[in-house]
């Protein structure tokens, strides 16, 4: 069923969400929100107020210095997963989902090893693309007439050989980039998916998805899926009563007149686990909605805009040695989507004059990551929660980071021109009751006076010290003589 390809859907939201520029009097929906805004800690009272000026501007140091260290960490720690192992788990949803489509098209209740390797060489098995597959004995597939897919058991499969013309700028020139076919194992266990029926409804079925593992390829380039039967699910609401089967095609329902009015997939507890790293998915969720306007043209614009994303999640990596936890979620409210968002002439999705549409956007990451030299890994407690409040203003409302038991707050403001792009951004950094603003151009260079000035760092008001930057060094100057580099 085309109108449901999970990961390139779920990727697509997500990407879309943090592009998004996001409109009027419409007060945000936090529903799905990871937490409240980050507050400013109580102020240390046994610091004189130099002393506050130092601190703050020390655990800026480390703060600086640890995120250099794990950044350099990460630069050569390579991709959790490999390209080929991508190809590969792409392919095995892939097979499944055609497998039973093939199915449904024709009346089949079971499909073993021996039936398939029958049909392999007819036309309709390699429309489906299916004649790359070379079942084993003990692989089967069931369907149900209410369209439940079981699939069971080992195979192999192959991702033929590939060429692709990309441009070389040095050249000036497309030049022929070709892949070598590539044959893996993947072995199914309690793979079960819901996807279609033949009832006519407004409302689709409930779509599910989940597995107990998928063990795709071998060796070093081994991957395996851990989830449970029911681990996806979705659901939507459409304005007309359809069949939703192997043929349904939400954009050529489109231009029938069908309208999404909701859908929301939620994804629970999958594990993956490839190349000494291990990840888990333990929550994530979005929600779309189609926008629609008809145009001069007499044509009718339809476009299917997430509105609603959350996400938390672990990372366990072998190397670097990292422990971490995240939380992230961005919100728009559903209304001010409809209400907001339209269309120009070209069909491209803009906000409506004098409009602009609200987002929140919540994260934390908490955990541990390891830096080279040290005994002891970097701890990392980290929360930010970021609002669009205008049209040409997007605010920090609260941001806290703990270094070494201290803790940073910083707010700040992003502004936008006309094409969304960051022309200038301003941060407050505040620690006890001491603080220096810094402003950032357009280029993300800090800002500063003729004297290379940044700021002055004051505690209550009055100024203890100057942030300087020259020749790619900044220094921290305090009103008793004394200077800290970070």
């Amino acid at each position: 069923m085309k109108a449901f390809k999970i990961t390139a859907l779920a990727l697509a939201s997500s990407l879309l969400l943090a592009g998004c520029g996001g409109s009027g009097d419409s007060t945000t929906n936090n529903t799905g929100n990871t937490g409240g805004i980050p507050t400013k800690p109580e102020t240390d009272n046994s610091l004189k107020p130099i002393d506050q000026a130092k601190e703050m501007v020390n655990t800026a140091k480390l703060f600086i210095s640890d995120n250099k260290a794990i950044a350099d960490a990460y630069e050569s720690a390579g991709d959790i997963v490999t390209k080929q192992q991508m190809k590969r788990w792409e392919e095995s949803f892939s097979m499944p989902e055609s497998l039973a489509e093939y199915m449904q098209k024709n009346k089949l209740s079971v499909l073993d090893a021996q039936k398939i390797k029958q049909l392999i060489k007819t036309d309709d098995f390699y429309l489906k693309g299916l004649d790359n597959l070379v079942p084993a004995d003990d692989f089967k597939a069931t369907l149900d007439p209410q369209g439940k897919f079981e699939l069971s058991g080992s195979s192999e499969l192959t991702l033929q050989k590939n060429i692709d013309y990309v441009y070389n700028p040095q050249t000036g020139r497309y030049e022929e980039q070709s892949s070598q076919a590539d044959t893996f194992s993947v072995r199914y266990q309690g793979y079960e998916q819901t996807l279609f029926t033949n009832t006519v409804s407004t409302a689709t079925p409930k779509l599910t998805v989940g597995f107990e593992s998928m063990t795709i390829g071998s060796g070093d380039e081994e991957l395996v899926v851990k989830s449970s039967k029911d681990s996806l699910k979705g659901n939507a609401i459409l304005n007309k009563a359809v069949v939703v089967n192997d043929d349904f095609d939400l954009g050529d329902e489109h231009k029938n007149g069908v309208r999404l009015n909701q859908l929301d997939v939620a994804l629970n507890n999958v594990t993956l686990i490839a190349n000494g790293n291990i990840v888990t998915a333990k929550d994530l969720s979005f929600s779309m909605l189609d926008i629609t306007k008809k145009l001069n043209n007499g044509q009718e614009a339809v476009r299917s805009i997430p509105y609603q994303f959350a996400l938390t999640g672990q990372l366990l990596k072998e190397e670097p040695s990292t422990n971490v936890s995240l939380s992230l979620s961005t919100v728009a409210n559903k209304d001010d989507v409809k209400n907001v968002l339209t269309f120009n002439e070209n069909e491209k999705v803009i906000e409506g004059e004098g409009k602009f549409l609200p987002l929140t956007t919540t994260l934390s990451v908490q955990g541990t990551v390891s830096k080279k030299g040290a005994s002891q890994p970097i701890p990392l407690d980290f929360q930010a929660h970021i609002k669009r409040t205008a049209r040409d203003k997007f605010e920090l409302q609260g941001l806290t980071a703990k270094v070494d038991k201290k803790t940073l707050f910083i707010e700040g403001s992003a502004t936008l021109n006309s094409d969304y792009g960051v022309v200038a951004q301003e941060y407050t950094v505040k620690q006890n009751d001491a603080q220096v603003i810094l402003k950032v151009d357009k280029n993300g260079e800090f800002v500063t006076d003729a004297n290379n000035k940044l700021g002055d760092i004051t505690v209550n008001g009055k100024r203890y010290g100057e942030l300087f930057k020259s020749k790619g060094m900044v220094t921290a100057r305090f009103t008793d003589d004394t200077t800290i580099v970070l």
